[in-house]
């Protein structure tokens, strides 16, 4: 441990040496079955083989060239995405802060192209977009900033109601551009959006031509049973951002848009000196290969279900126990109230979670578990939820 780290996080008393498949290691030779997979990213688990053959395969050939000049990894990628997802272009960036960040300049001025002066966009209360200072605006329900002024572009609406959206879109006061969701919330509280719900707002875009923006940095990539959490609903976004489990631990951002969405859009409009460079882009594109060649979208759902269940079932005798909501391998323990330690809890039981908001445990395991693999993820939390207080 370094006393020349900038305590930017509350770092806890361990440090992590190595992985293999679901377990983390620590100097000190003590293993943890790792139940949130890096927050998400380590979705193939840890230390896969074939993305370690990828990353050594890649670096031995090219890491690094401008982005004005093509490459085959960031062209595959970028085709790869395009199709899967039935849209028009990709743009690739180093995190999901990032690709937000990319995102909403595209909706505001997708919105001076109107000739409007103070595009508004309408954002979920709770949800949670990235850490720079434009999506940091319309996260959490920043009202002030210790940081000087935010982005004042934002309207925020409550979760799954589609009225207050309606309200807005009757009252015409605002130069609205645009709906920013995620489909399933992460660090909100792992709360899933209604089918219906999504369903409406891909109607109430289209009739306001709105552009319809879904941040998938976490649900994405397969975390939910599919390549992205919007496609249950059968509808279309303009823009998908997503981050996180594509570069499996390999820095890389992404959004996909449709053409509508990036018409406007021109050369120096935006840009990254390292996002989308050949290195990244190759392991994303690994990352989509093994997805489909090992059925992991499938296990995933299937085992986050048989999780969910489990969990359910076996915490449901501690009174401290709410309910567990989620959807596939992305899961929340909501609790009645906050507990105390209990990530530290978790550790000296040998599991590795987090918490979404003060009162849910977070749960992102990698896809790659089996159903023993989550009765364990079970039992290591029964002896944990005694010691939450």
């Amino acid at each position: 441990m370094s006393e020349h780290l900038i305590p930017i996080y509350n770092k806890l008393p361990i440090t992590f040496s190595h992985g293999q498949g679901i377990w983390l290691y620590d100097s000190k030779g003590r293993k943890y079955l790792d139940a949130l997979s890096g927050i998400g990213v380590c979705a193939l688990g840890h230390n896969h083989p074939e993305i370690t053959k990828a990353i050594t395969a890649q670096a031995q050939k090219l890491l690094q060239v401008p982005n004005t000049y093509y490459t085959q990894a960031q062209s595959k990628l970028a085709d790869k995405l395009c199709q899967l997802t039935e849209l028009d272009g990709a743009y690739f960036a180093n995190s999901g802060a990032e690709a937000n960040e990319a995102a909403i300049k595209i909706a505001l001025k997708f919105g001076t192209s109107k000739g409007y002066t103070k595009p508004k966009i309408i954002v979920m209360e709770g949800g949670f977009h990235g850490r720079s200072l434009g999506v940091w605006s319309g996260s959490c329900d920043q009202t002030e900033s210790q940081f000087g002024p935010l982005l004042d572009s934002y309207l925020r609406v409550p979760f799954n109601q589609i009225e207050p959206i309606k309200n807005l879109a009757d009252n015409q006061c605002h130069e609205i551009v645009a709906v920013l969701l995620e489909p399933v919330f992460g660090k909100g509280g792992l709360l899933p959006a209604e089918i219906d719900y999504l369903k409406t707002l891909r109607h109430i875009c289209n009739e306001n031509d709105w552009l319809l923006i879904f941040d998938e940095v976490q649900s994405g990539v397969g975390r939910t049973g599919k390549l992205f959490a919007y496609q249950y609903a059968n509808i279309k976004p303009d823009i998908i951002t997503t981050a996180k489990a594509l570069g499996n631990g390999i820095p890389i951002g992404a959004y996909i848009a449709s053409q509508k969405a990036i018409g406007n859009f021109q050369t120096n409009d935006h840009g990254s000196t390292q996002g989308g460079n050949p290195f990244a882009c190759a392991i994303g594109l690994r990352v989509l290969e093994i997805l489909e060649q090992e059925n992991l979208y499938e296990n995933a759902k299937k085992v986050g279900a048989y999780l969910q269940e489990k969990l359910t079932n076996a915490l449901s005798t501690f009174s401290l126990f709410d309910k567990v909501q989620g959807k596939g391998l992305m899961i929340g323990i909501k609790l009645h109230q906050a507990p105390k330690n209990a990530v530290t809890v978790g550790l000296e039981n040998g599991i590795v979670f987090n918490h979404a908001g003060k009162n849910i445990i977070r749960l992102l395991p990698p896809y790659i578990i089996t159903e023993a693999d989550a009765d364990l993820i079970v039992a290591k939390l029964m002896k944990c939820f005694p010691h939450f207080s």
